[in-house]
């Protein structure tokens, strides 16, 4: 049991910050200037937004997502006006990981696999867990009060499935975060520095 569970995670964490140029035609882009990012998935996305209450305060909330029959994508952008996290190791991770335990327990699952992530300087965590029929993972960048989450719930038969693997691994790999500098048209790579926060290791 567990080397599968490793093994779908191997899968899932192999992940690079790498921006494929040569994104399949029939894949839906979302490009959001305002909010830094560029995402593609399989469908073209539902876009929501909203209020939301939740234990780290209340916030504003918009999110581009797909349910398919077999797989749900979701990228979220979440602002916490009164977030305070330290950008440090143990505060950042304990977020992190109460935030993963929230999306996963809607399914009955609790995260227990994780694996650092660096964007351009952002360090993020990818974590998720199985559940009796269902695997969950999500990916996420806090940026001072803005948090970034890619999130994907896969049913447990399709373990073995090699396309949904790959098609799960092309969401993760090819969602990026870019800005574009004043009077310039071109993306550069990275939050802009007024929003972008490091991680601080003690």
């Amino acid at each position: 049991m567990k080397k599968i569970i490793w093994l779908f995670a191997f899968v899932l964490c192999g992940v690079t910050a790498a921006y494929s140029q040569g994104a399949d035609a029939d894949w839906e882009a979302v490009v959001s200037d305002e909010f830094h990012f560029i995402a593609y998935f399989p469908n073209e996305p539902t876009k929501t937004e909203g209020k939301i209450d939740t234990r780290f305060g209340k916030g504003y909330s918009r999110r581009w997502t797909l349910k398919l029959p077999d797989i749900f994508y979701e990228v979220s952008v979440d602002d916490y006006p009164d977030l305070t996290v330290e950008m440090n190791y143990k505060p950042l991770n304990l977020f992190y990981d109460t935030v993963c335990n929230d999306f996963a327990g809607q399914y009955g699952v609790k995260c227990d696999n994780y694996n650092t992530t660096v964007m351009f300087g952002e360090y993020g965590k990818n974590a998720g867990g199985r559940g009796k029929d269902v695997f969950v993972t999500v990916e996420m960048y806090l940026a001072r009060q803005r948090l970034y989450q890619l999130k994907i719930v896969m049913p447990t038969a399709f373990e073995h499935d090699r396309q949904k693997l790959e098609d799960i691994r092309k969401f993760l790999d090819d969602f990026v975060l870019v800005h574009k500098k004043e009077n310039e048209s071109k993306y550069t790579y990275g939050l802009p520095e007024s929003l972008s926060q490091n991680y601080k290791s003690q």
